[in-house]
């Protein structure tokens, strides 16, 4: 919450943090975390999100597999991966990033198929059931842009999900224990995830092009002259042309390509 509203500038009002006892910071603690906590507060933002946004929802805490059903333990009655998505994407938000850091958290990819989507999870499959560590590296990712590989000044899904894993297994080696936890991610909308995301595999190109700072751009561009901001703004909407056509080599000639 202080990352979101703090450095990256998000208002207040655009995040909403769900805790299973309210009472302990009321100011920032807007509902519990229960199914209808959840259902409550994805109507709420229903009612102001529109094609053109972006939902960013984090899940840290508890999740269970029994060989076929993934659920989030929550402090009522659990609730399914197939449930917690139509929750989720009843939102009318054009793209959604979604990072379950849960254990067996691998388990819920199934229900999170279809276009728009990108999905982490702190599991590769639902068998992974152990404490999991992914999601803390995940917010550090995002403090002071630590994940910022490239240096342009903003950090994309794809540098945060990356500097993630990449903390993880510093971590296990660190302690000298066997890792337990695999994150994934899938952004193509075939519902498999991908521990390395990259043209070859179709997976990445959402995560790549999709930047956690608020109006993200290589520079500030509000401090730009006209002309230098209109450059900017090509050249960012060029970098995402190359990207998707990296995406699209196997399906071109080379002289094409």
């Amino acid at each position: 919450h202080s990352i979101l509203t703090g450095p990256l500038s998000f208002p207040l009002d655009q995040v909403i943090v769900l805790f299973d006892n309210p009472a302990l910071d009321t100011e920032r603690i807007r509902y519990r975390s229960t199914r209808e906590g959840v259902r409550e507060a994805c109507l709420n933002l229903s009612r102001r999100v529109k094609q053109t946004d972006t939902v960013f929802v984090f899940i840290e805490g508890h999740g269970s597999y029994d060989g076929k059903t993934y659920k989030l333990n929550l402090v009522d009655p659990d609730t399914t991966a197939g449930e917690l998505a139509d929750i989720i994407y009843s939102i009318p938000a054009g793209r959604f990033v979604v990072v379950n850091a849960t254990s067996s958290s691998g388990g819920s990819l199934p229900a999170h198929p279809g276009e728009g989507k990108i999905v982490i999870t702190a599991t590769k499959s639902g068998m992974e059931g152990n404490q999991t560590h992914m999601g803390g590296f995940f917010v550090e990712s995002l403090e002071g842009n630590a994940a910022d590989s490239n240096k342009d000044d903003r950090v994309s899904v794809l540098e945060a999900f990356f500097y993630a894993i990449r903390k993880v297994e510093e971590y296990y080696r660190d302690e000298e224990n066997l890792q337990t936890e695999h994150a994934v991610l899938e952004d193509n909308g075939d519902g498999l995830g991908q521990r390395d995301p990259k043209p070859e595999n179709g997976e990445g190109l959402l995560a790549r092009t999709t930047f956690f700072n608020r109006d993200a751009g290589p520079k500030d561009l509000k401090s730009l002259p006209p002309e230098q901001r209109n450059l900017a703004l090509e050249a960012a909407e060029l970098e995402k042309q190359i990207e998707a056509l990296k995406y699209r080599k196997d399906e071109m000639p080379l002289v094409d390509y």
